[in-house]
């Protein structure tokens, strides 16, 4: 027997629909739930899956996380949180804050994912961000497949001196001597490898994909000269419970406190 099918609420007017198969498609316009919603239900079995879009005007994250957030304590299905959030006039940011202060639960803020890009970031620093997130999300630029790090320079050594010795200018100099044989060896054994290898396999120099196996093969035995110090760059992805937007008073880093609250009054 056929499941009867979840309805909306007549006050939340849907902004589209669309019926392929056994699948329907609708949406909720912005000026309803705030963030536009796109929802996709199984007709067969009643199911229903939603996403929202982001919106220029709304801090969208904090928005996404509050409402997920309330998926603990509502009912309601997801249009109907993102409505009341209007009607009621919720700031989803003060939520927020009351929600790691009042009741030490900071687990709302891995709701809200954030994605930064760093530029000229030494490759040491690109390990250790992704290892501090605690979602372990990111992409570095690869010295497999980029040949530009044949031209990386050393993040200068200044920045990890004391202050009396970071001023002295024969230091970096020495220093960065490190990073110009580091590209030069890598550029000495990257053309050499590059005709060995192309011999050795017999390479179609014609071939662009073959081409780009063997660049790739031969940037995997010449980044063995790179240095943990020289620049590089990622695409960090983390949470609001990492990113340093947590209260001062729950961040994790600060105190075990609350983070221990939160987790005896997980609901």
């Amino acid at each position: 027997m056929k499941q009867p099918q979840l309805t909306e609420k007549v006050d939340i007017p849907i902004e589209q629909e669309l019926i392929i198969g056994s699948y329907r498609w609708f949406t909720y316009a912005p000026e309803v739930t705030g963030l536009r919603l796109i929802c996709l239900e199984d007709l067969d079995t009643g199911t229903i899956v939603t996403t929202t879009v982001a919106h220029h005007k709304l801090r969208t994250a904090a928005h996404r996380a509050w409402a997920g957030a309330r998926q603990s304590r509502s009912p309601g299905m997801p249009w109907e949180i993102l409505c009341q959030m209007g009607e009621k006039g919720i700031d989803p940011d003060q939520k927020l804050e009351e929600t790691f202060r009042g009741y030490g639960h900071a687990s709302v803020g891995d709701m809200a994912r954030l994605s930064v890009d760093i530029a000229k970031l030494p490759m040491h620093l690109c390990l250790s961000l992704f290892h501090e997130g605690s979602i372990h999300s990111g992409q570095e630029k690869s010295t497999r497949y980029q040949t530009t790090f044949g031209k990386a320079l050393l993040h200068p050594v200044k920045h990890y001196l004391p202050t009396h010795l970071s001023k002295e200018e024969p230091l970096e100099v020495d220093y960065q001597s490190f990073g110009t044989l580091s590209r030069e060896l890598f550029a000495k054994h990257k053309a050499l490898l590059q005709e060995a290898f192309g011999q050795y396999f017999q390479v179609d120099s014609a071939d662009r994909r073959k081409n780009s196996i063997l660049t790739s093969r031969v940037l995997d035995c010449v980044r063995s000269f790179l240095l943990f110090g020289q620049w590089s760059g990622m695409s960090f992805e983390t949470s609001a419970r990492d990113s340093g937007l947590l209260p001062q008073s729950c961040h994790p880093d600060r105190t075990t406190a609350c983070a221990e609250q939160g987790r005896r009054r997980v609901s």
